[in-house]
């Protein structure tokens, strides 16, 4: 009797300790860009910044702060959400217009927050503006909201490119390079488990 309770006991045990070891199968959602920070460290010999409307002088190095702080959020929102939509991604916008007929209204499934990391700096300042080019890393993270922790994290890189002199070059250096390191966050695949796809209009149609 003694020798049966104690099998029944070791099968329990084997069952428990399975359940407790399978991982939580991610299941796909909607995302939402929730903050941005940037972490301002980057070596002095990773800048070559030059002066002049012929770029011939040497000028001092970009000033992107002493720390890491939060940064224009709605930008990057506004990139991230722009973005996932043309990758055909479900994703919550938040804009200033959330309060207007048609807004999506829906509570997100996933929140993504980044960290900017300037990396490489080739510009030419002038009095027409900035051009040149910004490479940057992005650290991402998502968080599940149902399970109340970070799902996930991983690193993509994006480089950002102004070829004439603009007044919002660094702006728009910026910019892009956050737009090219969005896209290889989806080709990369590290959060393809969360995303849920999302189908347009003509293509559910055919």
């Amino acid at each position: 009797m003694l020798g049966k309770i104690a099998a029944r006991r070791i099968t329990v045990a084997i069952l428990l300790s399975s359940i407790s070891v399978v991982p939580a199968v991610a299941e796909p959602g909607a995302v939402q860009f929730s903050k941005a920070v940037i972490d301002p460290a980057i070596p002095k010999e990773n800048q070559k910044v030059k002066g002049g409307t012929i770029c011939l002088f040497s000028a001092p190095p970009l000033n992107f702060g002493d720390n890491q702080r939060s940064v224009s959020f709605e930008r990057y929102e506004r990139l991230f959400a722009n973005t996932m939509q043309r990758r055909k991604i479900d994703v919550v916008p938040i804009s200033s217009k959330m309060f207007e007929d048609g807004a999506d209204k829906r509570s997100a499934d996933y929140l993504v927050a980044v960290t900017l990391r300037p990396e490489h700096v080739d510009v030419c300042d002038s009095i027409k503006g900035f051009k040149g080019k910004i490479s940057i890393a992005v650290d991402w993270q998502i968080y599940d909201r149902k399970q109340h922790r970070v799902a996930a994290t991983t690193t993509t890189r994006g480089v950002g490119q102004v070829d004439k002199f603009n007044d919002n070059g660094l702006f728009m250096m910026l910019s892009r390079a956050f737009e090219a390191a969005t896209n290889a966050l989806v080709d990369e695949g590290t959060f393809e488990p969360f995303f849920r796809k999302t189908i347009a209009a003509d293509e559910a149609a055919s």
